[in-house]
């Protein structure tokens, strides 16, 4: 199987940070909660939180949890999910087990590359976060709106992003 594309982004606790950028606050997209498994995905996409525990549960002890220390999203452009299910590469199910995913997850209605990315890194549809077109203009500036690359900066934390297209320094600049 061919993949077209490969896009890595990282976020590493050990990562150099270029440091938070500065923008106008805009209003916080709203954000669906990961839960480790694809199979609780909604109609809709999303990957929802588990409901809240019932009474009988909460009056055990908590099970302590292990912090989480790094988040990577890994984006395979152009891979459809159905494609990706048929052949089951080793690979992506070893991820898979481990991690939190949708195979029903949608993109924005301009699917192109860079603003399909854009959108899916801030949670701004395309008219927000300001990249309309799909390619490396440096001239037609960066994204408008806070991404997750901010989140973590401001939340003291360090991201990296690793690209397989310059086009997607648009988001990460």
């Amino acid at each position: 199987m061919r993949f077209l594309s490969l896009l890595l982004l990282v976020v590493l606790a050990a990562a150099v940070s270029a440091g938070c950028r500065k923008r106008a606050p805009e209003p916080s997209p709203p954000v669906a909660a990961l839960r480790p498994t694809g199979r609780d995905a909604g109609a809709d996409g999303l990957i929802r939180a588990a409901p809240a525990a019932t009474a009988a549960a909460t009056a055990r002890p908590a099970t302590p949890r292990r912090a989480i220390r790094h988040v990577i999203i890994i984006s395979e452009d152009g891979l459809r999910p159905d494609a990706l299910m048929d052949v089951r590469p080793p690979v992506h199910e070893s991820i898979m087990h481990k991690g939190s995913y949708s195979l029903q997850a949608r993109t924005i209605r301009h699917a192109s590359t860079l603003p399909s990315h854009a959108a899916m890194l801030s949670g701004f549809d395309m008219k927000e976060h300001g990249l309309s077109w799909n390619s490396w203009q440096p001239e037609r500036g960066y994204i408008l709106v806070p991404t997750i690359f901010d989140a973590a900066c401001h939340a003291g934390d360090h991201a990296a992003a690793f690209v397989g297209k310059r086009k997607l320094e648009h988001i990460a600049h």
